[in-house]
């Protein structure tokens, strides 16, 4: 399968642009969050250390929540830079030891799975139809193989809310404002929800109440949703 396009078309979904419109709410509700546990209603935040290492923040930051402590390596599950985003990163997106992390392309939302496994966790990818044009359009017709060659559950149709031992990884589009005379590429990004609406942004490291918040604080553009998801179960 072709590596993933760094720069994507944005595809709105439901006739929508944005990833803020609280109405729709693209992360349904679970619980409320006074009745929340404390571990996703704050939530566990931390800033990508590489380019685009954004999917492996947010699953690093999931299975911390989810109760994962450690890599299938026994490395450390932690926030701190050190090995356990750099090694899922570098697994995640098939990357030798001896190449340039910082040079690295986004992640394909089927390379997370075996990742997720691996930390004895259940994950499946949900996409809102029509599903080839939306996966193959950004990472090409190898990828449709791939989600049958992993054996990988395709969900389609309106989205679930999360359950208290959930996580999702949302692919989102970033659209730059503007800012000279030619208009920014639009690149594609990782965000994690919770079950209580919460978003954390790995760009920033900074946990937000709402997709809209995000969005009203993200200054240098804003996130476009692309209906594509990486669903993460604790199965225990």
């Amino acid at each position: 399968m072709p590596p993933p396009r760094a720069y994507v078309p944005l595809r709105p979904r439901h006739g929508g642009s944005f990833y803020d419109d609280v109405g729709r709410n693209p992360a349904p509700s679970g619980p409320s969050r006074a009745k929340s546990s404390q571990a996703y209603r704050l939530g566990i935040a931390k800033q990508e250390e590489f380019t685009h290492s954004c999917g492996a923040t947010g699953l690093l930051c999931a299975a911390m929540e989810l109760g994962r402590t450690r890599l299938w390596n026994g490395c450390p599950i932690d926030t701190e830079p050190a090995q356990a985003e750099r090694l899922l990163f570098q697994f995640i997106n098939r990357i030798p030891p001896e190449r340039d992390l910082q040079a690295e392309g986004e992640s394909v939302p089927t390379w997370f799975i075996e990742a997720i496994r691996r930390l004895e966790l259940d994950g499946h990818l949900h996409v809102v139809p029509p599903i080839d044009s939306s996966l193959v359009a950004m990472f090409g017709g190898g990828i449709m193989e791939e989600i049958r060659s992993m054996r990988i559950h395709l969900q389609n149709g309106p989205e679930e809310p999360l359950g208290p031992h959930q996580r999702r990884l949302r692919m989102v589009i970033f659209v730059p404002h503007p800012t000279g005379p030619e208009p920014a590429p639009n690149r594609l990004r990782y965000v994690l929800e919770r079950p209580d609406g919460t978003v954390m942004d790995p760009a920033t490291g900074q946990n937000h109440d709402n997709p809209g918040q995000l969005n009203q604080r993200t200054k240098a553009g804003r996130y476009a949703d692309t209906g594509v998801s990486v669903v993460i179960t604790d199965p225990h």
